[in-house]
């Protein structure tokens, strides 16, 4: 497993790097994973957003 995305209503406590622990997924996805990137965006018709992009916690690692 290595990356994926998020889409979310506004989170402004989010910032890359810091660690996120997913919940309510399938098996493989619940657990901590960190944020390689955070965006937040405030649009007129979607209001506030926060993207994320999310890397497992090992990505990079030789096994």
């Amino acid at each position: 497993m290595g990356s994926g995305s998020l889409s979310l209503e506004g989170r402004p406590e989010i910032m890359a790097g810091q660690p996120l622990l997913l919940q309510g997924f399938r098996g493989e996805i619940n657990g901590t994973w960190h944020a390689a990137t955070v965006t937040h965006c405030y649009e007129k018709q979607s209001g506030y957003t926060t993207e994320i992009t999310l890397e497992a916690p090992d990505k990079g690692k030789e096994a």
